[in-house]
């Protein structure tokens, strides 16, 4: 599409042809209306990388309260307490500073075993499949199990764990446009949600008794220590962890291995020389970022590349920051795994940079190593992709594969 025909087509998130290449809109608006009202969300979107950054680190003026409430509506696992994304400092920071105690290099680096085991479960279900796809057979298993470890789901859960969460992330879709995807839908959230709490409360209670060495626990205990953290608070950071680690893993995987097949020479350079593994990722968390964008608050009247903002929601988009030739002057639309990607904010900035910004990368570099200690050859089909109709969050549905085992 034209810049000349974006112009005159509304951008709207939840269109086929937006959700298919948003970039191209993102480039629009970042030389022509760098805060673009988004009539569909009732919304201005800020799109330069310097706005957004300055937006990120300004939490007084674009506050995080209220944007899950918004996003979520009456789909919340636990209304009683405000969720770690919807927090300022200071009360952000006390909840942010347990969840730290998990979300860490050293964290990573004991899960590396495990890690490595469950993508070659993967791989080998892939090796035996009449019809590999990945991601149903890695992109959506591997994360929940990674996760899952960590905090201490049941390995038995791990399926419903994915199908409860895929449940909710569909559910902000469904809150936000007015439209749910199918009947019985809302029953089905709620089923959902009804499990999920039953089942984290039910976990609080076993680590009270029985502790073990995993997230879950470590909470707990925080809770019990000076009433830190009370159940709810727990329950709550509980679900954060297993939803977000997860979900973004998940596209980040597959919107890295679409952009390797679309770019065989690049796939080749990696094939020969693993060491470009780390590199790739940090380019495909930059060339496709899992979130497009996420919703602030401005707390008083502000302006922003020139453009008066009235108080109220707005958005910050990571992905067209990342696409800024401001801050990636070289062909930033373009896939290259050779850039320097130092700078990108596919995990956000500021007091809310995101938790996973060590596990996710290091699953996805797992991945792809999997994939080239596994099979000789692989390439996708391009008429087989379909995207993830979700419109803040970039990802597949399906990526089928063929593959020649090593």
């Amino acid at each position: 599409m034209s810049l000349l025909d974006i112009e005159r087509t509304p951008f709207n998130p939840f269109d086929a042809e937006v959700m298919a290449d948003p970039y191209p809109y993102f480039r629009w608006m970042r030389e022509n209306d760098p805060v673009h009202m988004v009539d569909a969300l009732g919304m201005p979107l800020i799109t330069r990388a310097e706005d957004v950054e300055g937006a990120l680190r300004d939490v007084k003026t674009f506050s995080s309260v209220g944007w899950m409430e918004l996003m979520f509506g009456d789909y919340l696992v636990v209304p009683e307490v405000k969720f770690l994304l919807s927090l300022d400092p200071p009360e952000h920071t006390r909840l942010r500073r347990l969840a730290n105690t998990a979300f860490t290099r050293t964290m990573v680096a004991n899960l590396e075993t495990t890690m490595v085991r469950i993508v070659d479960e993967c791989m080998a279900t892939m090796a035996e499949s009449e019809a590999p796809d990945i991601v149903r057979d890695v992109a959506i298993p591997l994360p929940i199990k990674v996760i899952a470890e960590m905090t201490g789901v049941d390995p038995d859960m791990h399926a419903d764990f994915a199908r409860w969460g895929t449940l909710i992330v569909d559910a902000i879709n469904a809150n936000v446009s007015g439209e749910v995807p199918y009947e019985g839908f809302n029953d089905d959230v709620a089923d959902a949600i009804t499990n999920l709490r039953a089942y984290y409360f039910g976990l609080v209670e076993d680590r009270r008794r029985a502790p073990r060495n995993d997230l879950a626990t470590a909470l707990v205990q925080a809770s019990d220590e000076g009433n830190k953290l009370n159940e709810f608070e727990v329950v709550s950071l509980l679900n954060f962890s297993v939803n977000a680690g997860f979900e973004t893993t998940g596209k980040l995987i597959g919107n890295l291995l679409l952009a390797l097949f679309q770019h065989p020479d690049q796939f080749r350079a990696v094939r020969e020389d693993r060491s470009l593994i780390p590199a790739a990722v940090q380019e495909g968390l930059r060339y496709d970022s899992p979130a497009l964008f996420l919703p602030r608050r401005l707390t008083r009247d502000h302006v922003v590349a020139g453009t008066p903002m009235d108080e109220g929601f707005c958005l910050v988009s990571f992905a067209s920051a990342n696409h800024d030739p401001a801050k990636f002057p070289d062909h930033p639309e373009e896939f290259d795994i050779f850039r320097d990607t130092k700078g990108h904010v596919a995990f956000g900035l500021g007091p809310h940079f995101c938790l996973g910004a060590h596990l996710a990368p290091r699953e996805t570099e797992l991945v792809l190593d999997g994939v080239l200690r596994w099979f000789s050859k692989i390439d996708h089909d391009p008429d087989g992709v379909q995207r993830d109709p979700t419109f803040f969050l970039r990802g597949l549905k399906s990526l089928p594969v063929s593959v020649r085992p090593a």
